[in-house]
C-alpha cells in the first residue's frame, strides 16, 4: 500500500469520527433532519487523497453512524420508514460513485505518469527495461526493439533472454536471480545480440523500486552499449604495453652500441702502438655510432610522418637504382648472417616518382628486417617488375615466416613479431611502420604475407610508374680526393668543447685551415677582426644562443660574403627554417659526417684573399 492510499484510509477513519462527533452535538437542533449528508465530506476527502478503497471505508462508516445514531429508532440499525431507506440508499449511491470518480482521476494520472515516463525513456539511447518482483520483465523501450529486432510482447517474460549470447546466459541469469533474492541493485557485463546477428557488449544495471513498507513493488533497468568504449580501452591498453615495451628496447637498442663503444675506448689507451688495432676500434666505434643515429633517424621520422610534416623530394627515379642502393645499405649485415640475396630486375628502366632516399630507405628496412630474422645462411630473394601501371618489388625470405594473426599488425608502431631474448637485432619496432607509412606518402602500397611459422615471408612494395622519366637531377659531387677540396678558414664555435675539437680535428682532416672558440661574444670580436670564410655555429649556447649571433653578424655588410653553417641537434623542418630566417646559410644536424662536410665545402666560393689571424 502506498503513502497516498494509507493517508486516505486514516482521513476516512478519523474524518468520519469527527463529523459523528459535530452531529451528535447538533442532534438537538437538526433532530432526525439530513442524518446521512454530512458524511458525504469524508468520502469525499478520503476518496480525493486515496481513491476507491478509502471513499468506501468513509462510506461504510457514515451508512453505519448514521442509521445507528441518528435515523429512529436510535441505537438500532433497523428501517422503519421508507424515507429513510432511500435516504441511506442515496447516500450510498452518490458516496459510491464520488469513490469511483475519484480513483478514476487517480488511475488517469497513473496513466499520465506512465506515459509521459515511457516517452521519456523512449527517447534515451539506453536500453530501459522494467521488471516484476519476481523478475519477469513487463515493459521495454522502444530502443529496446529497434537494437534487438523482436517485436512488442516477444521480450516480456522471459523471453528477453533469447537475445544474450548463450554462452554467457547462465552467468547472467545467476547473477541476477541473487540479486532478486537479496533485493539488491544488480550489475552485469554481457554480450547482447543486434538485429544484423552481431554480438556488442552491453552493460545492464537494475535497481529495486520500493514501496511505502519496502517491499519491493518493480526493478528498473538498464542497459548501455559498451563495445565502441571496451574497444578503446583495449587499444589504450594494448598501446601502453607497447609504450613499455619499446622504451625497454630502446634502452636495450640504445646499449647495445654504446657497449662496445664504451669498452673500445677502455682499451684504446692499452693498444696505442698498433696503428692496426687501433683502426679496428674506430671502425668498431664508427659503425656504432651510425646505429645509434640510424635509430634516432627513424624515432624522428616517425615523428615527423605522424605529425605530417616530412618532405619528400620527389622526382624521376628509376627503381633499379633504387635497389642498387638499398642492398649497398644493408650489405655488411647481409655477408655477416652468410645469407645468400638474389637479385631479379628487368634490364629497361622502372620509373617512378618519388624520393630517392625515402624509398631507398623502404626497401632498405625491408631488406634489413629479412637479413636479421631469418638464420644464418638463409635465402633472400628480391624481385621488381612492371604489372600494369605499378612497379612491384618483392623481398622473400625463407626465415621463421610470421603468424597469420600478426599480418595485420606487423605495420603497427613499436610492433615486433618476435620479441624473444634470441633475436639480438630485434630493432625497436618502427622499421616497418616507417615503410608502410612512407610508402603511402608515394601513393603506394606495402603488403606483407605468409603461409605461416616456419614457411618464411615475403613483403610487396607496389608503386605507380610514371609514362615518361625526365631527365634526373645530376647529383651532387663528393670529391674522391680531399686534395680537390676548396681550403676555407673556419671557424667553429660551441659551448661544448670536446664537440668543437672533434669537429675541427675532422675539418682539418680535410684540408681545412680551422679555429675553435666556446664562448659567443668571443667568437662574435673574432669574426668581426678576422672575417673567416665559414662558421659553424652551434645553436643551443648559453647567454646567447645561435640565432641570435646569426642575426647580430648579419647586420654587418662586411660579412656578407662570411658563410654561416647552423649546428645543431634540432633537425625538424621547423628548426631548419627558422634558422634561415635567422640568417644561417646552411643546416647541418648533430652529428656530422666527412662526406656531408665535404658535399657542403665543396659548393662553397673560395675567398681570394686570407688575413693572417692569430687566436689565443
Amino acid at each position: 500500500m502506498d503513502r497516498q492510499k494509507r493517508r486516505g484510509y486514516i482521513v476516512a477513519v478519523s474524518a468520519s469520527l469527527l463529523i459523528l462527533l459535530l452531529r451528535s452535538a447538533l442532534s438537538q437542533v437538526l433532530v432526525d433532519q439530513a442524518p446521512f449528508l454530512p458524511f458525504v465530506l469524508p468520502v469525499i476527502a478520503a476518496s480525493w487523497l486515496g481513491g476507491l478503497g478509502p471513499g468506501l471505508l468513509a462510506t461504510a462508516l457514515g451508512t453505519l453512524f448514521g442509521l445507528y445514531y441518528f435515523v429512529p429508532p436510535s441505537d438500532s440499525l433497523w428501517l422503519e420508514t421508507i424515507g429513510d431507506g432511500l435516504n441511506a440508499l442515496f447516500f450510498v449511491s452518490t458516496s459510491a460513485t464520488i469513490s469511483v470518480l475519484c480513483e478514476a482521476l487517480h488511475e488517469a494520472r497513473r496513466r499520465d505518469a506512465e506515459r509521459r515516463f515511457q516517452t521519456l525513456a523512449d527517447l534515451i539511447p539506453q536500453l530501459v527495461w522494467m521488471a516484476r518482483p519476481d523478475g519477469s520483465r513487463f515493459w521495454h523501450n522502444k530502443r529496446w526493439y529497434e537494437y534487438t529486432g523482436m517485436q512488442r510482447g516477444q521480450s516480456d517474460g522471459q523471453g528477453w533472454q533469447s537475445a544474450i549470447d548463450p554462452t554467457q546466459l547462465s552467468g547472467v541469469l545467476n547473477s541476477w536471480t541473487i540479486a532478486l533474492k537479496k533485493g539488491e541493485p544488480w550489475e552485469a557485463i554481457y554480450p547482447l545480440r543486434r538485429s544484423d546477428g552481431e554480438m556488442r557488449w552491453h552493460l545492464s544495471r537494475a535497481v529495486p523500486v520500493r514501496n511505502d513498507e519496502g517491499d519491493i513493488d518493480r526493478w528498473f533497468g538498464t542497459g548501455t552499449d559498451i563495445s565502441d568504449r571496451m574497444e578503446i580501452e583495449q587499444k589504450l591498453k594494448d598501446a601502453d604495453c607497447r609504450k613499455d615495451e619499446f622504451l625497454a628496447t630502446l634502452a636495450h637498442e640504445l646499449r647495445n652500441p654504446l657497449s662496445p663503444i664504451s669498452n673500445a675506448l677502455q682499451i684504446w689507451p692499452l693498444v696505442m702502438d698498433d696503428k692496426a688495432e687501433l683502426e679496428h676500434l674506430r671502425e668498431i666505434m664508427a659503425r656504432q655510432v651510425r646505429q645509434m643515429i640510424r635509430l634516432i633517424d627513424d624515432l624522428l621520422d616517425v615523428s615527423r610522418i605522424t605529425r605530417g610534416k616530412i618532405r619528400l623530394r620527389q622526382q624521376p627515379v628509376d627503381v633499379r637504382t633504387l635497389i642498387t642502393s638499398a642492398v649497398e645499405s644493408v650489405q655488411p649485415l647481409i655477408d655477416a648472417c652468410e645469407h645468400r640475396l638474389t637479385i631479379s630486375t628487368p634490364a629497361v628502366p622502372l620509373f617512378v616518382n618519388g624520393d630517392a632516399v625515402r624509398l631507398t630507405q623502404v626497401l632498405a628496412n625491408i631488406l634489413s628486417n629479412a637479413a636479421k630474422y631469418t638464420g644464418r645462411k638463409g635465402e633472400i630473394g628480391l624481385a621488381a617488375e612492371t604489372r600494369g601501371d605499378n612497379v612491384v618489388v618483392t623481398i622473400r625470405d625463407n626465415g621463421p615466416g610470421i603468424p597469420g594473426h600478426m599480418l595485420l599488425h606487423v605495420f603497427d608502431l613499436f610492433r615486433q613479431v618476435d620479441q624473444t631474448l634470441d633475436r639480438s637485432h630485434g630493432g625497436l619496432g618502427i622499421g616497418l611502420t616507417l615503410v608502410k607509412q612512407l610508402t603511402e606518402l608515394h601513393n603506394g602500397t606495402v603488403e606483407a604475407r605468409s603461409e605461416g611459422p616456419g614457411k618464411g615471408s615475403q613483403f610487396i612494395v607496389t608503386l605507380p610508374t610514371i609514362a615518361a622519366a625526365t631527365q634526373q637531377r645530376e647529383s651532387e659531387r663528393t670529391p674522391e680526393d680531399v686534395k680537390t677540396l676548396p681550403r676555407h678558414r673556419i671557424l667553429v664555435v660551441d659551448d661544448f668543447r670536446e664537440s668543437a675539437e672533434t669537429l675541427a680535428t675532422m675539418l682539418q682532416g680535410i684540408g681545412q685551415d680551422v679555429w675553435v672558440l666556446d664562448d659567443a661574444m668571443t667568437a662574435i670580436e673574432w669574426i668581426f677582426a678576422s672575417h673567416p670564410d665559414v662558421v659553424f655555429l652551434d645553436i643551443a649556447m648559453p647567454g646567447m644562443d645561435g640565432y641570435a649571433i646569426a642575426r647580430s653578424l648579419r647586420e654587418s655588410e662586411e660579412l656578407r660574403e662570411t658563410v654561416l653553417v647552423a649546428l645543431t641537434g634540432y633537425g625538424q623542418p621547423g628548426d631548419r627554417r627558422r634558422a634561415f630566417e635567422a640568417g644561417f646559410d646552411h643546416h647541418i644536424t648533430k652529428p656530422a659526417t666527412i662526406e656531408g662536410l665535404k658535399r657542403l665545402l665543396v659548393t662553397l666560393p673560395v675567398r681570394a684573399a686570407h688575413k693572417e689571424v692569430a687566436t689565443n
